[in-house]
């Protein structure tokens, strides 16, 4: 039991310092901070699919040459830069 709180508290931050990089989310939403609390009480489902989107990114950005990484930041699965992700 202690194992699963300690993880879904890791991944409650780790979700909720990705949601703080976000400038274009409402930070006062109710609504929001309930998904967060949601998808870290169900971290068996939710954190394989977190990690394989992290190492996805990472191993895209290392092979290919014209990206640089210039911060830690560009390695965060979710970020919403049109750099990365056109619309």
């Amino acid at each position: 039991m202690r194992t699963y709180l300690v993880t879904a508290c890791l991944v409650f931050g780790f979700v909720s310092y990705v949601f703080y990089q976000d400038d274009e989310a409402h930070k006062d939403d109710v609504n929001s901070w309930l998904f967060i609390a949601f998808a870290a009480s169900i971290w068996p489902v939710t954190l394989p699919n977190m990690i394989r989107k992290v190492v996805s990114k990472w191993l895209k950005t290392r092979n290919s040459p014209d990206l640089t990484l210039s911060s830690p930041s560009s390695l965060i699965a979710y970020e919403t830069s049109s750099e990365h992700f056109p619309r």
